[in-house]
């Protein structure tokens, strides 16, 4: 799998309900649950644990102007909040 990294720092947007809620600060596919991972950090206020939210996961209008950075479309993920994604369990 190719990273999905397009900026030096970059940061995409968690979402629920439309409102941002935290922010996805790497992401990596991961043999171990077979699937996509992203860290994030959540505001406290809305971190509920297996709670549906959305990465919004790229830059708006195609991406950014940088030449090393490939054009892409920003697109919406599915995802839920847990603590240990990697360790088959919900402690």
């Amino acid at each position: 799998m190719p990273a999905a990294f397009y900026a030096a720092s970059h940061f995409d947007r968690v979402e629920h309900n439309g409102h941002l809620i935290g922010l996805s600060t790497l992401c990596s596919y991961t043999s171990n649950v077979r699937g996509w991972i992203s860290v994030c950090m959540i505001d406290e206020d809305e971190l509920v644990y297996g709670r549906e939210v959305e990465l919004v996961w790229g830059e708006p209008n195609g991406g950014s102007a940088n030449p090393t950075v490939e054009r892409h479309s920003q697109t919406r993920i599915r995802a839920t909040l847990s603590r240990r994604p990697f360790a088959g369990d919900k402690h």
